[in-house]
């Protein structure tokens, strides 16, 4: 029945399915809710990301390649952690979070500690024979071009 239907109608039917277990989601009735929970779905499907035309091998591989991820991100701590938690509550169809107002003095404050840090960091590095990372390093003119100044 369903590949008699015209891609039209599939679409609509799937976004009619869709809103139904939406409306069983956000119902008050817990009956409801539990019965939106208990369809035995794919994952792909319940997150609404069918992955079509991709074969086994590649479904594997992008499994394999969330799981690393995820493992991963167990090693994140302080902001790094912050911004993976933000990422994954944004993939969920969460709303990105605002960013913090701070005064001015304060945030001020924080980036002249921030470049304080990143300076002491760059003559730990030397001192160590590291080769200098390229976070912060700004791209300067290429030689034979003119640089006007008005």
């Amino acid at each position: 029945l369903v590949q008699q239907l015209s891609r039209v109608d599939q679409e609509r039917l799937r976004a009619a399915e869709l809103e139904e277990e939406r409306k069983a989601f956000m119902s008050p009735h817990v009956k409801r809710v539990s019965l939106f929970g208990s369809d035995a779905k794919k994952d792909e499907e319940v997150r609404g990301r069918k992955r079509k035309g991709l074969g086994d091998e590649a479904k594997e591989f992008v499994s394999a390649q969330r799981i690393v991820a995820e493992l991963g991100a167990t090693t994140f701590w302080g902001k790094q952690k912050k911004e993976w938690e933000a990422k994954k509550l944004q993939e969920l169809g969460a709303k990105k979070a605002k960013n913090e107002k701070v005064p001015y003095n304060i945030l001020m404050g924080r980036l002249k500690k921030q470049g304080e840090r990143e300076e002491k960091r760059k003559v730990v590095e030397k001192q160590a024979g590291l080769a200098p990372s390229k976070a912060g390093k700004k791209a300067k003119p290429k030689a034979g071009k003119a640089v006007s100044s008005h």
